[in-house]
């Protein structure tokens, strides 16, 4: 700890540190030393030490500091808890006894061990998961050699991507494999802490994959720390995309590219879903750990990104929109992910963008476009409500209700709906207006297309007509302005010139109407 007297050192010695059976003095107080003299230590590391976190600047394992009662040694039990700022690091050899790492409902501790720790005793593993009406868990083992039993008197299943279905882990000698995911269900609706007991994961670890039916395979953290997934190295054939479960709503939240409801960073011993489309293996190598993330998610502010929430009064869920060059128009395996959605909570909505092919997707990254396919689905009719909650640097969002035609501006307000149980669930369209018409000190008018409509949004309390014609000039549609915005349908596809004549501008664009 610092102390000359710490292992009974003579003057002019000082206690420096431990390495694993190696231990170091500093000797001092002299200007000049020559000759040879003894030193005698009567010296063992502590019997027990638990981790206090006191350097604010390091977490560095060999720092007395940071310890209550000394550096662990080989005989050393050492705990580290949960709640902490700062957590240990290792970056030469170390060594301890019993090792226990701490688990709550405010944080997870966590431990980088750099493959460098030897453990002469047993490692405990705490893993704190809530328990409610629709609290399933995706949970991963942090140690090699555990088994079903760790989650007696609760539900476990393993996931099997060949069937795409669920099986409950009966026999609790059934060994839990290194890297893979499980769902946890707890039937007592209170907090619940399992513990592992057994040998630490070290070192990269590798699991394969198959894509045998849809391709989702249900994978795992194995260590006790955090993974950083943007430092993964994604194999041919596996999309990038992550899916992890919401246990308090059931909802699915994705991550991809930096845009999602959940953080790059998975937390210590969490299950998540990735997809596949051919049979491969993926490696999580020891160097892409880190302390950040075990109980701290992020949110990156994205000019081009919007989120769109769909809810009732009890639940609600969420799909990302994000624009990039670089993606597709399809899911591409790099930009977008998937839509899953599953039947714990009957009360969920369930919000998602389609592409041209019908695809689900949760996060759609697309090159920029003027409209954007968004579905809903719930298992229950009831009365919803979508609204914006980010709105990137988008001035102007239109959603339109293809049931009754109505036009919502979505900047400004939310959007109520009845849903009745079984209806299309290809419903909305969300136009997206960027500026492109005339633009002058206060007035804004924007035209653009969907389909067969024409949208032409015009400042409020404008007083004009609308025309409508084709390339030729011949007037195929004419209305008055009737509110801030008015749609147009025409009957066939090609080019329009769209003309607004107020009492004090006459705006004209040209609109390309599609098939």
């Amino acid at each position: 700890d610092g102390n000359d007297d710490q292992c009974g050192l003579q003057s002019g010695v000082a206690w420096y540190g431990v390495s694993g059976n190696d231990y170091y003095i500093l000797v001092h107080g002299y200007s000049d030393i020559s000759g040879t003299f003894e030193l005698t230590i009567n010296c063992e590391p502590p019997g027990s030490t638990t981790w206090i976190g006191e350097d604010n600047v390091y977490t560095d394992w060999f720092n007395a500091e940071n310890w209550d009662n000394g550096v662990p040694g080989n005989i050393t039990n050492t705990t580290i808890p949960e709640g902490l700022i700062n957590y240990p690091t290792i970056d030469r050899t170390a060594v301890c006894n019993d090792i226990y790492l701490g688990s709550n409902a405010v944080s997870t501790a966590t431990l980088l061990d750099g493959e460098f720790l030897t453990v002469y005793g047993t490692a405990s593993v705490d893993r704190y998961f809530s328990g409610n009406d629709f609290d399933w868990h995706f949970i991963s083992s942090p140690i090699s050699d555990a088994t079903a039993n760790v989650f007696f008197d609760m539900y476990l299943s393993r996931f099997d991507e060949e069937t795409n279905n669920y099986y409950t882990i009966i026999d609790p000698s059934t060994p839990l494999n290194v890297m893979e995911g499980y769902a946890v269900y707890s039937t007592s609706n209170v907090n619940n802490t399992v513990t592992f007991i057994g040998t630490l994961n070290f070192g990269n670890k590798t699991k394969e994959y198959s894509a045998s039916y849809a391709g989702w395979n249900l994978m795992g953290n194995p260590f006790v720390s955090s993974i950083d997934w943007e430092k993964v190295a994604i194999p041919a054939g596996m999309n990038t995309e992550i899916h992890f479960l919401e246990a308090a709503t059931g909802a699915y939240l994705p991550y991809v590219n930096g845009v999602g409801g959940y953080s790059q960073y998975i937390p210590p011993m969490q299950g998540f879903f990735i997809k596949a489309g051919s049979t491969g293996s993926l490696t999580i190598a020891d160097s892409i750990r880190t302390h950040y993330g075990s109980d701290t998610f992020y949110k990156n502010d994205n000019p081009n990104l919007l989120i769109l929430e769909a809810a009732n009064s009890n639940f609600s869920d969420l799909t990302w929109i994000h624009f990039n060059q670089n993606a597709d128009i399809e899911h591409d395996g790099t930009y977008d992910a998937y839509k899953l959605y599953s039947d714990i909570n009957p009360e969920l909505p369930v919000v998602f963008t389609i592409t041209p092919s019908g695809d689900w997707l949760s996060i759609n990254g697309m090159p920029p476009t003027v409209s954007v396919s968004v579905g809903f689905t719930a298992a229950q009719s009831g009365l919803f409500t979508i609204s914006l909650i980010e709105t990137g640097d988008f001035t102007e969002i239109i959603l339109e209700d293809l049931f009754n035609g109505s036009l919502t501006e979505l900047s400004d307000t939310s959007y109520t709906f009845n849903y009745s149980e079984g209806d299309d669930v290809d419903r909305f369209l969300l136009h997206l207006t960027p500026i492109t018409g005339i633009e002058e000190t206060l007035t804004r008018y924007n035209i653009f297309s969907f389909e067969k409509d024409i949208i032409v949004r015009v400042p409020e309390n404008t007083r004009g007509n609308i025309f409508i014609y084709d390339i030729i000039g011949r007037e195929v549609a004419s209305l008055t302005v009737n509110g801030s915005i008015n749609k147009i349908q025409v009957k066939r596809p090609g080019y329009y010139i769209v003309k607004v004549r107020s009492l004090r501008n006459v705006i004209t664009k040209k609109v390309f109407v599609r098939e």
